[in-house]
């Protein structure tokens, strides 16, 4: 197993496992916040604005991305229930 990892945002991991985790528990996050968003035909803003993302508000680039990281699994969202329409 690695012993760290070069993020693309913040310092150098000494703890790769853990921090691929919390990556991935994010982007998991994301894809169903914005996924139960557009089931629910809420606008982006609307689901940015009710989405509670206090567990990640402290990540490297949180600010900085976190709406544009948002923005995209919303589009994807709506990507992926536009290919489920009969």
């Amino acid at each position: 197993t690695p012993k760290v990892a070069i993020p693309g945002h913040g310092p150098i991991s000494t703890e790769p496992a853990r921090d691929i985790d919390l990556t991935q528990r994010y982007l998991k996050f994301l894809a169903q916040a914005m996924s139960k968003a557009v089931a629910e035909m809420q606008t982006f803003d609307e689901a940015y604005a009710s989405t509670d993302w206090s567990a990640f508000k402290d990540l490297p680039a949180f600010e900085a991305a976190n709406k544009l990281n948002a923005y995209g699994a919303f589009v994807n969202a709506e990507k992926d229930a536009l290919k489920s329409k009969p």
